[in-house]
C-alpha cells in the first residue's frame, strides 16, 4: 500500500475510513491482524501487504484530520484500538469522518 503521487484524495480518504472501521468493528487488533484484513480488502486490488510505515502515517493523518486516536496497547500484545470511540457514536464511520472534516474546514 505504497502512497504515490497517483494516490488521490478520495483513495486516501477511503483507506482512512477502512482503517478506522476495521479497528472500530473489531475492538482491538494487532498490526498483523490489520495487515491480513488489508490484504483481503476490496480497496487492495493487488492483495499487497500494508507497510508498517504507511499504517503509522495513516494513524497520524486520521488523528490530525478527524481527531480519532488509534492507539497501541503494549501490554495486550501490541493491539491497536480506538482510544476515543465516542467520536464515532451514533453515525456510520464514513458519515462521521465526513462530518468532522467539514466542521474542521468550515466547508
Amino acid at each position: 500500500m505504497k502512497i504515490s503521487s497517483k494516490t488521490t484524495t478520495a483513495q486516501l480518504f477511503n483507506r482512512y475510513e477502512w482503517l478506522v472501521d476495521v479497528v472500530n468493528r473489531n475492538g482491538s487488533l494487532t498490526f498483523k491482524d490489520i495487515n491480513q484484513k488489508w490484504q483481503n480488502s476490496n480497496l487492495n486490488d493487488r492483495g499487497s501487504e500494508m507497510p508498517k510505515r504507511t499504517f503509522h502515517d495513516h494513524r497520524d493523518a486520521i488523528r490530525d484530520m478527524f481527531g480519532i486516536d488509534i492507539e497501541c496497547n503494549k501490554r495486550d500484545r501490541f493491539k491497536y484500538y480506538i482510544e476515543n470511540p465516542e467520536v464515532l457514536k451514533n453515525r456510520g464511520t464514513r458519515n462521521k469522518m465526513l462530518e468532522i472534516l467539514i466542521e474542521k474546514n468550515n466547508i
